[in-house]
C-alpha cells in the first residue's frame, strides 16, 4: 500500500467519525441548565434569578422597589467545586419589551457582589404596563452604550402582560 493511499484511508476514517459524531454536541448548551435557569451563551454559564423582595405592585401601578440575586453557575461543574465567576466591570439595567416592538429602559438599579458567583440587584422599580420586564447585563460597561442592542445577557423578570 502506498503512502498516499494510507493518508486517504485516515482521512476517510476521520470524516466518518465526524459524521457519526454530528448528533452529539461538543460544546455546552442551554439544555445543561436547570428549568429555572437561563443559559448565558457568551460565557457558557447558567444563571438563576432568586427574588428577595418582589416584584412588588404599588397602588400607583409600579413594581418595586424590588430586589433579587442573579447566581452564575459554570456548566458541568459539581456545585461544591464551582470555579468563581468574575466579571471585570459589569453593568446591570432594567429593560421593558412592549407590543409593537417598542422597548425602553427604567430608573438605574443598584447592584453589588453578594458572594461567590452571585450579584444582588436592588432598587429595581418597574412600572406595570403591557409587555415584559428583563434585567440586562453588560460585561464591560463603556460609554457610549446603546442599551437597545449592546448587552451580553437578558434575564426575564416578569411574565408577558397585556395590562
Amino acid at each position: 500500500m502506498r503512502l498516499g493511499q494510507l493518508y486517504s484511508f485516515h482521512f476517510l476514517y476521520i470524516a466518518l467519525f465526524l459524521l457519526l459524531l454530528g448528533p452529539f454536541q461538543l460544546y455546552a448548551s442551554e439544555s445543561e441548565c436547570a428549568d429555572e435557569q437561563v443559559y448565558f451563551e457568551k460565557k457558557s454559564l447558567c444563571v438563576k434569578l432568586n427574588w428577595i423582595e418582589g416584584p412588588i405592585l404599588n397602588p400607583r401601578r409600579v413594581f418595586g422597589p424590588s430586589s433579587f440575586t442573579l447566581e452564575f453557575s459554570p456548566i458541568g461543574q459539581d456545585s461544591e467545586k464551582k470555579k468563581p465567576v468574575e466579571f471585570e466591570g459589569p453593568f446591570f439595567y432594567l429593560w421593558m419589551k412592549m407590543p409593537g416592538a417598542h422597548e425602553h429602559g427604567a430608573r438605574p438599579v443598584k447592584f453589588e457582589k453578594a458572594g461567590p458567583n452571585k450579584y444582588q440587584i436592588n432598587n429595581a422599580v418597574m412600572s406595570q404596563m403591557p409587555g415584559q420586564w428583563f434585567i440586562r447585563l453588560k460585561l464591560e460597561h463603556s460609554h457610549p452604550h446603546d442599551q437597545r442592542k449592546d448587552y451580553d445577557l437578558e434575564v426575564p423578570l416578569t411574565e408577558w402582560s397585556m395590562q
